[in-house]
């Protein structure tokens, strides 16, 4: 929990970054999980920084 109050202003600054850009999922649904989940993953988790602090509470 340090971790994450010690940066919580870089998590902020970059999961606002990240809203409203634009993310291409080829498809509607993303049909083709196999190919496109790392894709889907990648843009609903755009802070690695907050990942990895998440990753060590899990």
């Amino acid at each position: 929990m340090k971790q994450y109050q010690r940066k919580e202003g870089q998590f902020l600054l970059k999961l606002s970054v990240a809203q409203g850009q634009f993310v291409d999922m080829s498809g509607y649904y993303g049909a083709d999980c196999n190919a496109d989940c790392n894709r889907a993953s990648q843009a609903m988790r755009p802070s690695q920084t907050l990942n990895e602090t998440v990753n060590l509470l899990q």
